[in-house]
């Protein structure tokens, strides 16, 4: 009898933990939907644009006027990046985000190396 009261007091801690502590994570838009997303570097600032595109996204760099700069598709639950010559650059998992985190915001985009190097919003 002890031993479950013991568990529905840690059940009820972490429910109460879980709620206290406010986190959100967006699917990543598929691109058939038409949606314009953005990349934010890790300074604030738009850097690049995802424009759909049938079934994968052109990736324009804002810096230099929407120069195309490469491409990116989903596979599987990952939306990866790809530059001009079909190397991956970067990858973006839906993942839990900080509740600080802007409500466009749909995930973090990482290197390679899983760095983060800046977030992917909607438009």
């Amino acid at each position: 009898m002890i031993g479950a009261r013991h568990y529905s007091l840690i059940l009820l801690l972490a429910i109460l933990l879980a709620a206290a502590v406010p986190t959100h994570a967006q699917v990543i838009p598929d691109p058939n939907r038409g949606y314009q997303l953005y990349i934010r570097n890790i300074a604030g600032r738009v850097v690049e644009r995802l424009q759909p595109v049938g079934d994968r996204y052109d990736l324009y760099d804002l810096k230099r006027q929407f120069t195309p700069i490469g491409y990116a598709k989903i596979l599987g639950r990952r939306l990866i990046i790809y530059n001009m010559n079909n190397h991956p650059i970067a990858s973006v998992r839906a993942e839990l985000l900080p509740p600080d985190s802007s409500l466009a915001a749909i995930s973090i985009v990482r290197d390679n190396h899983g760095q983060a190097i800046g977030v992917l919003e909607h438009y």
